[in-house]
């Protein structure tokens, strides 16, 4: 599996990462990861080995060393090199232990897909591109630009042999256009809560789980998929009925947000960590009084699923989500889940003032084992390891 990000620590779409290769492994397919490019940023290094085996998948990155570069031309010679050189390594690799498919875990440009789909078709074996968002060119405001990105995106996903989407929004809008050519699947939603969460809280106080910003880049610039600005607004009005009450927030600090917070008078209630270890993430959010999940009613967020969501659920307490896209579908009437209009901080501070007074009653944990079976990734991971298995129905000529 091809992956351009941090591995095997990393935010949740590294989990996403090791969810899936754990599950084919599950299903008799071994995975190995392979990262293509430096992923470690100074000051913020996650990942120190090139290489190893983490909860038994295979893992290594092609370049000598793990640090993102610096600069736009750095940038740009990892990216092409580490390309270059995972295909090279890959090729040596295949003549003595042949190869039996190669996973693109996302949309890392045309190069990427150029050269994976050219590795397959080489050696007849399947090729695969996981999508879990509507592709960016349908959000350029640009329609020459935006023409031609479709153009060339539809041109090279059309390569592949399978491609694996994470919601029925994106079944329905790619089985339609590369359908005939490409056997597309439903790869939903995968999650798991690791043994060993301390049953110690890591706060003295309650408090609400937030974490982090969920930004895609286009173009220049990024696209926040969260409305963390609503959330802020709602916490204001839920701590007049609620004075103990704090909101911590992991990941990176955003400055903005934290600017906010001065107006609205909760400067000193809101709690920014930074980014955290996974067990310490973990462990915030099995002890937080609710976690929330504050989504804006976009395109993007109506064909996406928050990988945080599986987790939030997971862990057993209260989850307060706007109602976006799939989630409601997702939940599957679990208790313990309420919803509130996108946009509308008065009806989330609604939510979460109905959700910390049942929690201070005693309703603060939910079975879910239902959803555990459910978010399983031996379980998601097995039409994907089936179709490889029987890899010679589905090459394209």
């Amino acid at each position: 599996m091809i992956y351009g990000n941090g591995f095997p620590h990393g935010a949740a779409a590294t989990r996403r990462c090791l969810h899936i290769a754990k599950g084919l492994k599950a299903n008799g397919i071994d995975c190995e990861v392979i990262v293509f490019r430096g992923t470690e940023r100074e000051g913020k290094t996650e990942n120190t080995e090139r290489q190893g085996i983490y909860e038994g998948v295979l893992f290594r990155y092609i370049p000598e060393s793990l640090d993102w570069p610096s600069g736009i031309l750095g940038r740009a010679y990892s990216y092409y090199v580490g390309l270059l050189s995972t295909f090279r390594e890959l090729s040596l690799e295949d003549k003595t232990s042949p190869i039996d498919a190669v996973i693109l875990a996302g949309y890392y440009g045309h190069i990427a897909g150029w050269l994976v789909t050219r590795f397959c078709r080489k050696r007849a074996i399947p090729s695969v591109i996981f999508a879990d968002e509507y592709p960016d060119f349908m959000l350029s405001r640009n329609p020459r630009f935006r023409f031609l990105k479709m153009f060339l995106l539809f041109t090279f996903t059309r390569r592949f042999s399978i491609m694996a989407v994470i919601s029925n929004a994106l079944f329905d809008y790619w089985q339609p256009v590369i359908g005939k050519r490409v056997t597309v699947i439903r790869y939903p939603l995968t999650a798991e809560i690791p043994n060993g969460i301390s049953e110690n809280s890591p706060f003295d106080f309650r408090y609400l789980f937030y974490s982090g910003f969920s930004r895609m880049r286009l173009g220049r610039g990024f696209l926040e998929k969260d409305e963390p600005d609503v959330l802020l607004h709602a916490f204001s009005i839920a701590v007049k009925t609620q004075p103990d009450l704090r909101l911590v927030i992991t990941g990176e600090k955003n400055e903005a947000l934290a600017g906010l917070a001065c107006p609205l008078g909760i400067e000193h209630r809101v709690i920014f960590t930074g980014k955290v270890g996974e067990s310490e993430y973990f462990s915030m959010i099995r002890h937080a009084a609710a976690c929330v999940l504050p989504r804006p009613e976009t395109l993007q967020t109506k064909g996406s699923i928050p990988y945080r969501l599986g987790e939030y659920l997971l862990a057993g307490g209260w989850v307060i989500s706007s109602d976006v896209g799939e989630i409601k579908d997702i939940v599957w009437n679990s208790e313990g889940v309420l919803f509130y209009r996108p946009g509308d901080a008065e009806d989330l501070a609604a939510s979460l003032n109905s959700a910390l007074g049942e929690s201070k009653k005693g309703s603060a944990q939910f079975d879910r084992s239902a959803l555990r079976e459910k978010f399983d990734p031996t379980v998601r991971a097995a039409e994907l390891a089936r179709l490889i298995k029987n890899s010679t129905i589905i090459i394209q000529n």
